[in-house]
């Protein structure tokens, strides 16, 4: 029997699900292979990226972190989540300039300025 056309999208979003659920409770590396896992089947979702730069943050792995930041925004730059965690990243660089300038972005998306 074959599998449905769409059931890699389905896994992906089961996996994303799992890894949103063990990053609320706290399970940082859980949560990391979750979302790796989904992205394993769907790699050009943002939201996937940006939860994942999430888990990768809460680890103190703030270079992974940025670089699934950046990802996301190549897949979406108008994602203003990804934009403020970015700014929250750089901020922790001591990335001042680049810090505001993400933050700014995220403020232009969210309120329009």
């Amino acid at each position: 029997m074959n599998a449905p056309a769409n059931s890699g999208s389905e896994d992906a979003e089961k996996a994303f699900q799992k890894g949103a659920q063990l990053l609320d409770d706290e399970m940082y590396e859980e949560a990391l292979e979750a979302f790796d896992r989904a992205l394993e089947l769907c790699p050009h979702n943002a939201e996937f990226w940006n939860d994942r730069g999430v888990a990768l943050w809460k680890l103190g792995r703030n270079e992974e972190a940025l670089e699934s930041y950046n990802r996301a925004l190549e897949i979406d730059p108008e994602d203003a989540p990804v934009w403020y965690n970015k700014s929250t990243v750089l901020r922790e660089f001591r990335r001042d300039h680049e810090a505001k300038k993400a933050m700014d972005r995220h403020d232009e998306l969210v309120f329009g300025k």
